[in-house]
């Protein structure tokens, strides 16, 4: 890979950290998703439990 002589060792970090933003990114929103949804399933039966009571 060409752009690997590029920089030196700290061109390389960079790089390296770069490329994994973008799926670190997925995951934290698909983790923010996910625990929203789950709240909001609590959130409505709490408010269907206390419309029966």
């Amino acid at each position: 890979m060409a752009i690997s002589r590029f920089g030196g060792l700290f061109t390389k970090i960079l790089y390296a950290i770069g490329g994994l933003t973008p799926s670190i990114l997925m995951f934290t929103g698909v983790y923010m998703w996910w625990y929203k949804k789950k709240n909001k399933n609590k959130r409505k039966q709490k408010i269907d439990s206390r419309a029966v009571a």
